[in-house]
């Protein structure tokens, strides 16, 4: 998972990697890990998404991906 650009305005790029073609969720949560935004997103192959979080106030973020028994996490900053 990568997410660019980072620090952003809420509005972000999300690319995902499979080879096996996967649904599963993008998760944003503040530090305390209130949930502030889910998308369910596919993955084949290198997909790249939009987000559209621009209601989020400046801070740091995670960022989850999960499909079945994976979880990737990473931080982000709005600006």
């Amino acid at each position: 998972m990568l997410v660019y650009p980072n620090p952003n305005n809420g509005s972000f790029e999300i690319e995902l990697f499979s080879d096996l073609g996967v649904t599963g969720v993008v998760e944003v949560c503040t530090m305390t890990g209130a949930s502030v935004g889910i998308w369910k997103l596919s993955a084949t192959a290198l997909d790249q998404h939009t987000l559209h979080a621009e209601s989020l106030s400046p801070g740091h973020y995670l960022v989850f991906w999960r499909h079945e028994n994976t979880v990737m996490t990473t931080k982000i900053i709005v600006n």
